[in-house]
């Protein structure tokens, strides 16, 4: 894989609990450095609301690992 495209509700969590094995599924890419990015179809909430939730869920996430279907439509209108 170059790079794995990982989806966040039901994937890596569902509301405020975390999905099993997830945090570890990511720890492991971090110990093999391998790249992923997380992915949502979700535009409730804007990528400083997601990496806040994962973090808070033991998840480590920046900015640059959240791509969600509002900065798609942002990238598209622009």
């Amino acid at each position: 894989m170059k790079t794995y495209i990982i989806d966040l509700d039901g994937t890596m969590y569902r509301g405020n609990t975390n999905i099993d094995g997830a945090r570890e599924f990511i720890d492991y890419l971090h110990l093999k450095n391998l790249p992923y990015i997380f992915l949502t179809n979700n535009s409730s909430k804007n990528k400083d609301r997601y990496v806040e939730k994962l973090n808070k869920l033991g998840i480590e996430a920046h900015r640059e690992d959240v791509f969600s279907s509002g900065e798609a439509t942002t990238i598209y209108l622009n």
